[in-house]
């Protein structure tokens, strides 16, 4: 589907013998089906977790709160990790794991929101929002593992592997990482680095050499 996103300008998105949409329908197809994996919840009675802190729901999210299964690759993502805190008085880092296809860690970040830095969280529920920057993520499929420890003393509350999934489509427009190359790029990471270029007139010993070559080049034609 990223191949399609990148070479065609025009979809067709069917559904049971029906036009979906007429268009730039790769991204739309692929919200459709990955929509239902970027999003888990959990009951209080089953949700992950111990009598401290219990998971509630995962999801990756845009910047205007939709659950989204796929992601321009210039687009903030955003992974919520709610929770539950059934017990005061304990210090809590929700951390998020981030693999790919291949099973390859890309990174782990702890939540780093100084309001409940090596604070203890009193009772209630949470809403921890990671932000991964646009142009960051490579293009592909991607899967999140989430916990919650408490670092001194060390205790990991839950700890789940693959609760969701979403994709990271780049397309071919230009003003993303790939500029106007195609074909596959590889990389774990796409982060759009600033470039800075400076120019300065040829040396004399570079036109000296340039005037050369091209002397015995119109030397050969003649």
């Amino acid at each position: 589907m990223q191949a399609v996103t990148r070479l065609c300008k025009r979809v067709i998105f069917l559904q049971n013998g029906a036009i979906i949409s007429d268009g730039e329908a790769a991204s739309e197809y692929l919200r459709s089906t990955a929509a239902n994996s970027a999003s888990r919840e959990w009951d209080l009675s089953n949700a992950p977790g111990d009598n401290i802190v219990r998971l509630r729901a995962v999801r990756a999210r845009t910047t205007d709160g939709n659950v989204s299964g796929a992601f321009d690759i210039r687009q903030p993502i955003g992974i919520d990790v709610v929770f539950d805190v059934l017990e005061p008085g304990h210090v809590l880092a929700p951390n998020i794991h981030i693999f790919n296809e291949t099973g390859t860690v890309l990174f782990i970040t702890i939540d780093s929101d100084e309001q409940w830095d090596r604070r203890p969280r009193p009772l209630g529920r949470y809403t921890a929002t990671a932000w991964i920057p646009g142009n960051f993520m490579a293009e592909g499929s991607f899967y999140a593992r989430v916990a919650i420890t408490t670092f001194l003393p060390m205790k990991v509350h839950f700890d789940e592997s693959d609760l969701i999934a979403f994709q990271v489509i780049d397309s071919v427009e230009g003003d993303s990482t790939r500029k106007d190359y195609a074909g596959h790029l590889p990389g774990v990471v796409r982060p759009l680095l600033k470039w800075e270029t400076v120019h300065e007139l040829p040396p004399e010993d570079l036109l000296l050499e340039v005037r050369l070559m091209l002397g015995e080049q119109d030397h050969d034609r003649r």
